[in-house]
């Protein structure tokens, strides 16, 4: 009996899902073991054919082994938001202060006020709810 070859999973536009890109290895490994060796191998040259990594295929696994490994992205993420919403909040705090002192018409000002307040806040969110929810990623 010859069992069926196995099909690339479709994603929803019935495209491949590169399995390269979703999978990192050696982040697996490191969140197992700490006791890593290496070994001298001899690289040759490719005899034939070439291989399907362009820049940007590089380029799209660097940043996926860089974010789905390491917390500090989310971190990075996390202090740029509090960051801007402390920015946010004291400006919103100027325009209040003025419009009650000079009576200013509120406008370009408070509206960006408002958004440094609101984009900080959304920016914060995502490492702060994984702080309080508790993590799994390794460093935390």
């Amino acid at each position: 009996m010859q069992l069926p070859l196995p099909q690339p999973f479709r994603g929803r536009r019935g495209g491949e899902i590169p399995h390269a890109l979703s999978t990192n290895i050696d982040g697996l490994i490191f969140q197992v073991t700490q006791n890593v060796g290496t070994v001298r191998v001899r690289h040759v040259e490719r005899t034939q054919g070439s291989s399907g990594y362009n820049l940007r295929k590089l380029v799209r696994l660097w940043i996926s082994m860089l974010v789905n490994v390491s917390i500090l992205p989310l971190r990075l993420m996390t202090l740029a938001g509090m960051i801007t919403s402390a920015l946010g909040f004291l400006a919103v705090i100027e325009v209040v202060l003025e419009h009650a002192l000079y009576k200013t018409p509120t406008g370009w000002s408070s509206l960006m006020a408002a958004m440094l307040l609101l984009s900080g806040t959304q920016a914060f969110a995502p490492g702060h709810s994984r702080r309080i929810r508790g993590s799994n990623l390794p460093g935390h």
